[in-house]
Formats: structure tokens, sequence, C-alpha cells
């Protein structure tokens, strides 16, 4: 399903060779989806705590 105007779509292989790609989705320059080849998909709201997960750890709130 398209997600609208202004959208670029773009696949990846993010891991071994012979996994399963990754379709990206593009809105003004940020990714607002990332769905898998098997049809999982990674929504704007786990981005965000993904993005929270890493500024914590830059900043050594969290255990590595």
């Amino acid at each position: 399903m398209p997600l609208g105007e202004g959208v670029r779509y773009r696949w990846t292989d993010p891991g071994k060779p012979g996994g399963p790609k990754v379709r990206l989705a593009f809105k003004n320059g940020k990714v607002i989806e990332a769905k898998s080849s098997t049809g999982k998909v990674h929504t704007p709201a786990e981005f965000k705590q993904d993005r929270l997960r890493s500024k914590a750890k830059k900043k050594g709130l969290r255990g590595k």
C-alpha cells in the first residue's frame, strides 16, 4: 500500500547474505517505515524508541 505522495522507496540488505531484504520508505529525508520482505513492519514508534535508546547509550546512561 502506498504511503502517499513524496515518499521514496529503497531496498537494502541489512543482514547476512541471502537473508531477508528490507524496504525503506523515505519522506523528507527520514525513514518513516521499514518493511521486510517477510512482511514484518518497523513502525515510526519503534524508530523513536531506537533513537532514544541510541542517544542514551551515547550519553552512557545504558550499559554496554
